[in-house]
């Protein structure tokens, strides 16, 4: 298997611009070390596409935006191997294929995201006490992927760690305050600094939002862009969290309460006898915790199936593998920071320094699947994002 290249994973993360072509552009995208599945393909055009067509094939969905220099038009690309290449086809007419399509809506309280009328998501602004956090958090088929604890009272869960509230994206040691607590004395808060935006068509539904981290003496700490797209038909969540520092720096503290954090179904943890977690580098469960590595997937049973949820870290982030704060009770996060707890080096060793205006962005990726992690392709979903498909545009 081909190894991914870190420049050429950050190169990927913009789009490639295209001359015009009478009739449209060719695309000819080129699978990463792993393969594409759910790989996200993008580019810029002088036009507006109407559909994406492999050339002698079947027609593509693909979604198109105004951007700065031209369109930018996104589909998704499945089913190629290591290093195979597929030709796509830009039209400039024709009739893209009906889709369900993805929304995502401002609602009272926060933002949902639904596949064509089915619910699967809401990105919750206004219940937690000290952050946002997406809430239901739903397969395609319906299954809720999270436990519902403190949103709901229910016969038998567990009730520990109110703080783990759906999944979030926050820390336990900005500056010395708690983001991550809700009951510390230490605790701080999160809150919505700007009007949400959010974009809908038949590829993904996308919502971005902005918000303030403020110390105990209410002044802004600092402030972070968080974007958050959802690729059809709801089974792949792309994560963009950009913080930027106010007007002094600020310290990512070293410790384990952090960072992208979900509390997982009661059903399908270690602890209950039936779940499991496995690292990309193949250590499972218990031994799991702490580790670094690009990818962990935690699968088991949810309403008498098999489903799964993986997370991905992105090479471009700092600290690329990050370490795993993957607990067998069911708390499953990402966090760069807490290498005291996780190596047993000297406290103060995971801190990070985002100097005053200066920003520092992280990517992530959650994959939420039926069946076992190879049934379902984890290796390839997540490998599709940390090293993406290239795409070269040829004229016509």
């Amino acid at each position: 298997m081909r190894p991914f290249s870190l420049l050429s994973a950050a190169l990927a993360l913009a789009p490639v611009a295209a001359v015009a072509a009478p009739g449209g552009s060719e695309i000819e995208v080129t699978a990463g070390a792993h393969g594409c599945r759910r790989a996200v393909a993008r580019v810029v055009l002088p036009y507006s596409p109407t559909a994406a067509q492999v050339r002698g094939g079947e027609a593509w969905p693909v979604q198109v935006r105004k951007v700065a220099g031209g369109y930018e038009a996104t589909w998704l690309v499945d089913g190629l191997r290591e290093d195979e290449k597929r030709v796509y086809l830009l039209a400039r007419t024709g009739k893209a294929p009906q889709a369900a399509g993805m929304k995502a809506a401002k609602v009272a309280g926060g933002i949902e995201v639904r596949a064509g009328d089915r619910l699967l998501m809401k990105y919750d602004t206004s219940t937690g006490p000290n952050k946002p956090y997406l809430y239901p958090l739903l397969a395609p088929d319906g299954t809720l992927m999270c436990r519902q604890y403190p949103l709901a009272k229910v016969a038998g869960e567990s009730a520990d760690h109110p703080h783990h509230r759906g999944l979030w994206w926050t820390h336990g040691a900005v500056n010395g305050g708690d983001y991550w607590s809700e009951t510390s004395t230490k605790a701080h808060t999160v809150d919505l600094a700007a009007a949400q935006k959010v974009e809908s068509g038949p590829v993904f539904a996308r919502l971005t939002t902005a918000t303030d981290w403020i110390g105990p003496d209410g002044v802004r700490v600092g402030k972070d862009a968080r974007e958050v797209t959802v690729y059809a038909p709801g089974d792949v969540l792309d994560f963009v969290i950009t913080f930027t520092a106010g007007p002094a720096k600020v310290t990512f503290g070293d410790t384990k309460e952090g960072s992208l954090g979900v509390r997982l179904p009661d059903e399908m943890i270690v602890d209950r006898g039936k779940g499991h977690i496995v690292t990309s580098t193949g250590i499972m469960d218990g031994k799991a915790w702490g580790m670094r590595a690009p990818w962990v997937d935690c699968y088991g049973p949810v309403a008498g199936k098999t489903m799964g949820m993986a997370m991905a870290d992105h090479p471009a982030n700092p600290r690329f593998p990050t370490w795993w704060h993957v607990r067998t009770y069911g708390l499953f996060a990402a966090n760069p920071f807490g290498i005291h707890d996780f190596e047993k080096k000297p406290a103060g060793t995971g801190d990070m320094v985002v100097e005053a205006g200066e920003s520092v962005t992280f990517r992530y990726r959650v994959y939420l699947h039926a069946g076992e992690p190879e049934a379902a392709g984890v290796a390839q979903v997540c490998g599709s994002f940390i090293d993406p498909p290239r795409a070269v545009v040829r004229t016509r």
